[in-house]
């Protein structure tokens, strides 16, 4: 597994802010990340059993380790930022360059996982409470690509590239977003999805404990992404 710790400039217009390096927003590959193989896009998920789906992702156990892991991201901690005290909730994202979101939908339902990404089940694909990103997303509707997706998600949510932790198990995504410095990032090395070591090492970047930096961003041209991913 590999940890990008890299600190980034967040891009502005104009004069000097001062902000903190808290990781705000974790935003996960869905294939062969959370589930353990690459769901064919041509299938159709409402067709499956939630047994069919749970082997998917790994069984019952590995399923019911994914939720509380994604419990543990998402919940408030306090945090001391220029020496007030704050309380900070995280917001999580999963994307897929594969799979159209209500496939994802569909699949993350059947396996109890769907509340963890969406705020409310109306089911509408481009509402701004659900966090699931597949191709006919709006944010892919400049370009089918991870790092367009991330790069919206930056852009909407206002976000400094180094609050945004991506985690993927694809070595060539992962590297262009550390050449491009879109955010921060970890490469998932495990063979059949996201593993127990890699769930904890992410965890443990949310300790109130870790470190909390003031940084003083200076004025830098725009950057926006390539979506030749």
């Amino acid at each position: 597994m590999y940890i990008n710790t890299y600190t980034y400039i967040y891009v502005i217009e104009e004069g000097t802010v001062t902000t903190n390096s808290n990781i705000l927003c974790v935003i996960y590959s869905f294939d062969k990340v959370l589930p353990i193989a690459t769901f064919d896009p041509v299938l159709d998920a409402t067709d499956m059993t939630a047994n069919e789906v749970m082997r998917y992702f790994g069984g019952e156990r590995r399923t019911q380790r994914l939720g509380e892991h994604l419990n543990t991201i998402k919940a408030e901690k306090e945090y001391e930022v220029n020496s007030e005290r704050t309380v900070r909730n995280k917001e999580v994202f999963v994307v897929s360059d594969k799979l159209k979101t209500t496939q994802i939908r569909t699949l993350l339902e059947k396996v109890g996982l769907l509340d963890k990404f969406v705020q409310s089940t109306n089911g509408n694909a481009n509402s701004p409470d659900d966090h699931i990103i597949g191709i006919d997303h709006r944010f892919m509707s400049e370009g089918v690509s991870k790092n367009m997706a991330v790069f919206k998600i930056l852009q909407a949510k206002t976000y400094a590239h180094d609050q945004i932790l991506f985690v993927d198990n694809v070595k060539s995504v992962i590297e262009y977003f550390n050449t491009i410095a879109l955010c921060r990032t970890i490469f998932v090395q495990d063979e059949y999805g996201i593993g127990e070591e890699t769930c904890k090492t992410i965890e443990n970047m949310f300790d109130k404990n870790s470190a909390t930096a003031e940084l003083t961003l200076e004025k830098q041209p725009s950057i926006v992404p390539s979506n030749q991913i």
